[in-house]
């Protein structure tokens, strides 16, 4: 035998539940959790991410925390998060139905919801869950399942939606099935107070109340004692899934246990159970829900089995579950044949359970008429032998006569139809329904005076009902018609009358409409014929007649191109911008404008947006609007695309315009432009201005970005030759020199040049760089080779060696290693770099700043040299040495501008004090 380890573990969980309910506002009261305090504190801030993430710690640490829950419902309410609000509202109500203001606004949730137009497209488990809370409390339980069953085949892991399933089976009666439901719902989630809340329900009502059986076709009545109640648990258990891997041994007595459990929960639930008196059943009258008492003692008593089952029996009675209640009848009958009563009783359940089988049937020969007309005949017949008598006491009806009439109307015999339904109508006046039935009828047979009094007496009780049904509008006008017809020849006098006078002023739109036509059409040829004053003219007299707004804004428009062709600019101007200012849009206004502020030479930086339209608009535009467009770009300091464009337009009409040459090189300039396309720039530019520096030097730096090595080596020499101080000339020279191969001739060249110009410090200085860093390749004699490799190979040694020591923090050891190579052209660079680094790593500023005085801080740094650099330059800004920390920073952007902050440091020296 198998022990269903789950149905214990949830009868434990219950006990537990049952037993801290009754402390439920004790709960309320204890000491928050910090993540709470945090989180009411970012509500009262208006921080509701933060809150929101807080609220939910808070509940993960105390998931009873009425507080919290009711905060976070507060703060989904407050961001008209209504669907989130909804299920933290319910989740506080589970814990405390008169919690704060929880009930009204959980109210105004609702409403909310039920007036989004939104919600039934959102396909979120919330708002599946909300519709299914509408539908089960509408008691739409076939819209409730059908929404449901899509909820748990989107979401199978979603708890909620195995709580509705809950809900729905509890509802239906099915306490069984809610039992498995809400044990699913539990297993996905143990925290939620609405879903335990609910699992109470279904066990109290599973295990305590003795719901009435639903209508079978084999029932069994089951007296009510301990025994059989303890039995029918037992088979429970047995039918429920057990695990396999759980074996209780055979001298283990199950029903001991599982009553043991059931004493313990109901002594658990005494303070929650009310005790009401058994109160006595009328006949007529339906029986108050069964309440919870005490399980009886087991007595096996005739006389009380006796009472059970006849209160039984009168219980399906009242609720109409006809068949249950004669067999019990007949069942009490049999065992006491010396009261008639229950006899009585038996037989009245027989007749009015088989009166409503023959009812239903009757109902369903009527529905399936549509597809077979035999059908009619068959339900008609059937409702021929039901008793009226029966009918009316189970649902308050006299007679059968509205399914009679509907189905002679629908098998078109309408006389029938009337007969049946005015016969319905003397009991039942006021339905609508059949009063429309009714008066199809009297139309169809051509009752037109029976109709408008049947039509009358419908409107008087329900007017919009009645005018909604299909078709009765236009039987509505026909009766109308009929009944006044004197009134149909009043109206067509009028109608007569009416044409007569809308002729007359037609006529007279149409003379005037003719007249503005003509006048429109003259302004249209004047303006062809270029007779600008006379079309302004015009236009001022056909503007104060009636013109559609479109209209206005065309001759407007004629108006401010007239005002542009007459010169009369000032005029056109205001024009042009009345029109702008009634629609931004207007495109053509503004290149209008444009146009007009060309003409005036203004260069305002209002007139660039017109301007700019032009410029697009315009394939071929004039020099003289260029110049004034470009000359409105600088005064408005702008240096971009536009500009470049502008100025490019104009040297495509004046290839050398000196001024758009000046342009387009100061835009070069401003954005270190060194593509292929300002190269052809900045040549021509020099072509006219041959010793401006600054275009010199961009030039070269353009041209080695091209690759362009031998024009760079024979503009650079020129301009050296002239002026032999500018390191960046030298800098790109030496390049183009390297790129080209050209050791030798480069090395020949700054040895005249050093002669030339030995005042130059520039000049030496790149004499020193090119001997260090680019030696001649001339072959000397094979000896020497022999002995130059030899020494470069043990001053390698002697530098790794160094590299070695300072890496094990041997720094006396390194220094020594160091020195041997500082002299060396090759190594002797990188030897200076470490040992002014260890000599910064024991803030021996001095000796660092002997050494970096000792090297030649040109070509390109690596990365360890500029780190040695920086530092240097950060200990001379802290001494007040400005200018000698500024010069490292130079020489650091140079290698790298962006390495660390060294443009914001450079920035930061140059600013004034």
């Amino acid at each position: 035998m198998y022990l269903d380890i789950s149905k214990h573990f949830f009868l434990f969980v219950f006990l537990i539940f049952a037993q801290c309910s009754s402390s439920h506002s004790a709960i309320a009261k204890t000491k928050q959790s910090p993540f709470a305090l945090l989180a009411q504190k970012y509500f009262q801030s208006k921080n509701y991410q933060k809150a929101e993430e807080y609220f939910k710690k808070s509940l993960l640490e105390n998931s009873e925390d009425i507080e919290s829950t009711y905060k976070l419902a507060k703060l989904y309410f407050v961001q008209k998060d209504h669907l989130n609000a909804f299920k933290y509202f319910r989740e506080t109500l589970s814990l405390n139905k008169k919690y704060e203001d929880t009930v009204n606004l959980f109210k105004e949730s609702l409403r909310q919801l039920r007036n989004s137009k939104t919600l039934q497209f959102n396909s979120s488990p919330e708002a599946k869950t909300f519709l299914i809370y509408l539908a089960l409390n509408a008691k739409q339980f076939s819209k409730a399942k059908s929404h449901i069953d899509a909820l748990i085949k989107q979401h199978p892991d979603y708890a909620f939606g195995w709580d509705d399933l809950a809900s729905y089976h509890y509802k239906q009666g099915e306490i069984q099935q809610a039992m498995v439901a809400i044990k699913k719902a539990l297993s996905l989630n143990a925290n939620s107070p609405t879903i335990f809340k609910h699992y109470e329900k279904v066990y109290f009502k599973l295990n305590h109340e003795a719901a009435p059986p639903r209508r079978q076709q084999e029932t069994q009545v089951i007296s009510n004692t301990n025994a059989d109640f303890i039995k029918s648990l037992d088979q429970k258990i047995q039918t429920e899934e057990k695990p396999k891997d759980i074996v209780v041994a055979n001298n283990v007595n199950v029903r001991d246990l599982e009553a043991n459990i059931l004493k313990n929960l109901i002594d658990k639930q005494k303070h929650l159970i009310i005790v009401k008196p058994k109160v006595s059943v009328k006949k007529a009258e339906k029986t108050t829900k069964a309440v919870y008492v005490p399980l009886p003692e087991v007595n096996n008593d005739a006389v009380n089995e006796k009472e059970n089952m006849t209160a039984s029996a009168a219980n399906n009675f009242a609720e109409k579950n006809w068949e249950l209640a004669y067999k019990i009848y007949q069942l009490l009958s049999e065992n006491h044949p010396n009261e008639p009563d229950f006899k009585e009783k038996a037989l009245q359940a027989k007749s009015y359970a088989d009166f409503e089988y023959d009812f239903l049937r009757a109902r369903s020969f009527f529905k399936k008429g549509a597809k077979n007309p035999q059908n009619y005949t068959k339900s008609k017949e059937i409702f021929n032998k039901l008793d009226p008598r029966i009918y009316f006491k189970l649902y308050q009806r006299h007679s059968f006569d509205d399914y009679l009439g509907r189905i002679a109307f629908t098998t078109k015999n309408y006389a029938q139809a009337e007969k049946h339904y005015q016969s319905w109508l003397r009991k039942e006046p006021k339905d609508i329904e059949v009063l429309y039935l009714l008066l199809l009828s009297q139309d169809f047979q051509g009752k037109s005076a029976e109709a408008f009094e049947t039509f009358k007496s419908g409107v008087s009780i329900n007017r919009k009902m009645l005018l909604s049904k299909e078709g009765i509008s236009k039987l509505q006008i026909k009766l109308y018609v009929i009944h006044y017809w004197w009134i149909g020849l009043i109206i067509i006098i009028l109608w007569a009358v009416l044409t007569f006078t809308y002729i007359s002023v037609k006529g007279y739109r149409r003379t005037k409409v003719s007249g503005r036509k003509n006048a429109i059409e003259l302004v249209n040829n004047l303006y062809s014929e270029s007779k600008w004053l006379e079309m302004i003219e015009k236009i001022d007299a056909l503007l104060l007649t009636e013109l559609t707004p479109e209209e206005i804004q065309k001759f407007q428009y004629m108006k401010a191109t007239g005002l542009y062709k007459a010169q009369q600019y000032s005029f056109a101007e205001r024009q042009a911008k009345a029109l702008i200012s009634r629609n931004k849009e207007n495109k053509k206004a503004v290149l209008l404008l444009g146009k007009i502020y060309a003409k005036q030479e203004n260069t305002n930086e209002e007139c660039i947006e017109s301007y700019t339209l032009l410029f697009k608009k315009t394939k071929k535009p004039e020099i003289e609007f260029l110049r004034v467009f470009i000359k409105t770009l600088k005064a408005a300091k702008q240096f971009g695309k536009l500009t470049e464009s502008v100025a490019h337009a104009i040297l495509k009409i004046d290839a050398y315009n000196q001024q758009a040459l000046i342009d387009l090189v100061e835009i070069f300039l401003k954005r270190d432009n060194t593509d292929q396309s300002s190269i052809d720039i900045y040549k021509r530019y020099l072509e006219m201005h041959p010793n401006n520096i600054l275009v010199n030097t961009q030039y070269l730096k353009s041209l080695l970005k091209a690759q362009e090595y031998i024009e760079i080596v024979k503009i650079a020499k020129k301009l050296i030759n002239t002026n032999p101080d500018i390191p960046e000339v030298h800098t790109h020279l030496i390049q183009a020199f390297n790129e080209l191969g050209m050791k030798d001739e480069m090395n020949d060249y700054y040895q005249l040049l050093s002669l030339d110009y030995n005042h130059s410090p520039v000049v030496q200085k790149m004499l020193l760089l090119v001997e260090t860093n680019y030696k001649s390749t001339s072959k000397s004699p094979k000896n020497n080779a022999i002995k130059q490799t030899q020494n470069d190979q043990q001053l390698k040694s002697f530098f790794d060696l160094g590299k070695k020591y300072m890496e094990e923090a041997k720094y006396t050891e390194a220094k020594i290693e160091f020195q041997k190579v500082i002299k060396d052209d090759n190594l002797g660079f990188s030897a200076s770099m470490h040992l002014i680094r260890m000599e910064i790593g024991e803030e021996s500023w001095s000796e660092a700043e002997y050494l970096l005085n000792q090297v030649t801080l040109l070509g390109k740094l690596t990365h360890f040299d500029l780190e040695n650099l920086y530092d240097m330059a950060e200990h001379y800004k802290s001494q007040g040495e400005s200018q000698k920390a500024l010069d490292l920073y130079q020489i650091i952007a140079k290698n790298d501008v962006s390495f660390k902050d060294t443009f914001q440091k450079i920035e930061e020296i140059n600013l004034p004090n």
